[in-house]
């Protein structure tokens, strides 16, 4: 990383400046990176600690550094050093006291004036204090301080079932104050998480864009059915198109109306490929404007209202994406190599799937056999499935595949109204 927000990509690299991560600033880049070029790269988070301007840093520095992935070069998981944050700080404190030469002091700075007993007494200290040791010592002390501070994370159960101790995510709506990614309903600021769950949110919040995923990639396979045009290509559209669109909504502008003070909201949905503009006017908002959020995937359906100053796109309804998924599909094919040692293995994990999730999406299985036609196996009509996109993931990836197909509902919206063409 870099002191300015220089993000000028370099060949197999992502560079950004530290200063350009939220909550860093500046004279925090200038002085971490000072230290570097005095010292050396630094080799861990300890390391870094240790070595850096206590000036510079404090506990939001840190945390925002470790979520933005400035030490995934250690290979330590971001979720565990973010974890052990206030653990470190509180070590790293007790070796402050006992080595004050650790503290750094702005050059030529004048101290500030002192009763002369406190000087008397400031003077004993610092000459009966222990002189700073080797780096290697100095790492080895405070690895030891660490585990005797270290906490364990509090425990949760996440939504799947899963006993996970730094699973907690929570998300606001258009009509909340947004929290902090990681932060529980009502939490204080304190009490941030980082977990994989949220891991992308702090990302988007710290650098303004995703780096490590998309949130849509945990629906790969499944947007792209759903999706009823490109994002690009939806203001090409005639008017009166209706659309649905997979994405991830970010700026949300709450407005009032004009005519008669209700809210609605006008933002942004990214896709995968591009970002489109959409509007969510009063009638809509006051349904759907809780199932909207910032950077919680959802589907949005609507229609494209052409006038004289251009393509709006209308949404006329709005659903968190994850739940919405198994009402959405109708029919999915599994194309299986049968020759394949592993086939039967995917025929028992689908069975599998079925068992633990009944739903009414129809499955199908096909069968591509080298130079010859792909015939198809109906599924039994009693045997349907609730379609979910973890489970769509995991059986996306299996080697005996060979291709999925995807066949969504036919897209209708909820409202009455037609439209007349004249």
């Amino acid at each position: 990383p870099v002191a300015k927000r220089d993000d000028t990509p370099a060949p197999g690299t992502i560079r950004f400046g530290l200063a350009g991560i939220k909550g860093v600033g500046e004279q925090a880049a200038q002085r971490i990176l000072a230290e570097r070029e005095a010292g050396g790269p630094y080799r861990h988070f300890h390391d870094f600690l240790l070595r850096a301007d206590a000036r510079a840093i404090n506990k939001r520095v840190v945390e925002n550094l470790v979520a933005a992935g400035a030490f995934d070069f250690s290979g330590a998981p971001r979720e565990e050093l973010f974890a052990q944050v206030d653990a470190a700080l509180s070590a790293l404190g007790e070796l402050q006291r006992k080595y004050p030469g650790l503290r750094k002091e702005a050059a030529g700075a004048p101290k500030a004036e002192a009763a002369a007993e406190t000087m008397l007494f400031d003077l004993g200290a610092e000459a009966g204090a222990a002189a700073v040791p080797e780096r290697a010592v100095l790492a080895a002390e405070f690895a030891d301080l660490l585990r005797h501070t270290r906490r364990p994370a509090a425990a949760v159960v996440t939504a799947n079932g899963r006993h996970d101790e730094h699973a907690v995510l929570d998300f606001g709506t258009a009509h909340a104050a947004k929290p902090s990614p990681g932060s529980a309903k009502g939490a204080a600021p304190a009490e941030r998480r980082l977990t994989a769950a949220n891991r992308l949110q702090y990302e988007k919040e710290l650098l303004g864009f995703y780096v490590s995923g998309h949130p849509l990639h945990a629906f790969g396979g499944l947007t792209d059915a759903l999706d009823t045009f490109p994002a690009a290509e939806l203001l090409l559209q005639p008017d009166r198109t209706e659309f649905r669109l997979c994405g991830i909504p970010g700026e949300l502008a709450k407005k009032l109306s004009k005519k008669d003070n209700r809210p609605w909201v006008a933002f942004n949905l990214a896709t995968l490929k591009s970002t489109v503009a959409l509007n969510l006017f009063a009638d809509a908002f006051a349904a759907y404007g809780p199932n909207l959020a910032e950077n919680v995937p959802v589907v949005v359906l609507g229609n494209i209202i052409a006038g004289s100053d251009g393509a709006r796109l209308n949404v006329k309804e709005c659903y968190a994406l994850e739940p919405a998924v198994p009402g959405l599909m109708r029919k999915v094919t599994w194309i299986l190599r049968p020759e394949h040692p592993e086939a039967p293995d995917f025929l028992r994990l689908m069975r599998e799937a079925i068992n633990r999730h009944p739903g009414e999406s129809q499955v199908e299985f096909a069968f591509a056999f080298p130079d010859r036609a792909t015939p198809v196996a109906e599924a039994s009509t009693a045997l349907g499935w609730r379609v979910t996109a973890a489970t769509f993931q995991e059986l996306q990836g299996h080697p005996a595949l060979a291709g999925v197909t995807v066949e969504p509902k036919k897209l209708e919206l909820k409202q009455d109204r037609r439209w007349s063409r004249k």
